[in-house]
């Protein structure tokens, strides 16, 4: 089974990094805030974060009737209502040119329309406040929506480093250090990415997103057994999150699918074929458009030797949107979609 700089002066960095102690990291202004208000239950808070870091995985609002989105619109909208009330200037630093609460409203409305590059720049010029926001959750989701930018852009590298930047001066963010792990897995860097994702639950031990990223990364490089355990520490932390409401059902039911699928090609990894199959029928069921399970399960069938069912899933891959696979997956597919078929 296949395993699966930035430049301080790139064009989708409003101001070059600079250090000077009246400058942020990343060459803005700074301002102060100051935190007063009540903090929204640990499920709410959650499952907001989760609705932008499903982003990275390719997820979209496709599936949802009207009624739903809204009602997940909204819950986005009451999410970053609380973060600009947790983000109160001091009024000596009114003069900030950077509203953080203004700037991740203008990214969230791109991000809504799948305009990433454009959601880009404010988050950016939000995280360039980074020294003066003392909310953590605030942090996360801007970590968390900026790695989504790159990914769903297939600019991995920037994402790399951008995130190399970030942490050599933020080294206790573990959102960093996922974002970065997410992009190094996509590029093919799974080493790399087993580190950072490893780094990210030093941080944050339960995260289920870091669980989840890490297993599959340690099925690609054949450490089945760790996989299985990360795995299902990421479906033991599922069932204990519950939804703000029934809208919410679906995004749960997709990280679950991406967590089955990752248990389905470690199981074949440990020859327990049956129980594989199982696992990928229990993703699919859950998330139907998932490229990345056909993909998966076409190399088990191509392992076994059933070459048409290899063909056939391979070829379903590449159709599939939600998630897309990512470019060295394309090719694997193409790949031994030729080769597959030169042995009839």
């Amino acid at each position: 089974m296949e395993r699966d700089h930035w430049p301080a002066t790139h064009a989708d960095v409003p101001v070059a990094v600079k250090r000077d102690s009246g400058k942020s990291m990343w060459g803005l202004p700074r301002s102060s805030w100051t935190f007063s208000n009540p903090q929204p239950s640990p499920q709410f808070v959650l499952s907001c974060s989760l609705l932008l870091t499903f982003t990275p995985l390719g997820l979209s609002t496709a599936g949802f009737d009207g009624a739903t989105f809204s009602r997940l619109h909204s819950s986005a909208m009451k999410f970053l209502r609380w973060i600009g009330a947790r983000l109160s200037p001091q009024p000596r630093k009114r003069q900030s040119l950077h509203n953080v609460h203004r700037l991740l409203q203008e990214a969230y409305a791109h991000l809504r329309l799948g305009e990433y590059d454009k959601a880009r720049t404010p988050l950016l010029q939000a995280i360039g406040s980074r020294e003066d926001i003392n909310e953590p959750r605030t942090i996360s989701y801007i970590l968390t929506s900026l790695g989504s930018t790159w990914l769903l852009t297939e600019r991995y590298e920037d994402g790399i480093a951008f995130f190399s930047t970030y942490v050599d001066r933020y080294s206790e963010d573990s959102e960093a250090f996922s974002g970065r792990a997410e992009a190094l897995w996509y590029t093919g860097r799974l080493q790399e990415a087993i580190r950072d994702y490893s780094r990210a639950l030093e941080l944050k031990p339960n995260n289920i997103l870091s669980l989840s990223g890490r297993g599959q990364v340690l099925g690609e490089v054949g450490e089945h057994g760790r996989a299985i355990e990360d795995l299902d520490l990421a479906l033991r932390a599922l069932e204990t999150v519950s939804a703000p409401d029934a809208s919410w059902t679906n995004w749960y039911e997709q990280i679950k699918a991406f967590v089955h699928n990752g248990r389905a090609f470690a199981l074949a990894g440990l020859g327990k074929n049956g129980a594989a199959m199982d696992e990928f029928e229990a993703s699919i069921t859950l998330s139907p458009d998932n490229a990345w399970v056909y993909h998966n399960r076409g190399q088990v069938y191509e392992l076994v030797g059933n070459r048409e069912k290899a063909i056939a899933d391979y070829q379903k891959a590449l159709t599939k949107k939600n998630p897309a696979l990512s470019p060295n997956r394309k090719a694997h597919a193409q790949a031994h979609i030729r080769e597959l078929s030169n042995r009839f």
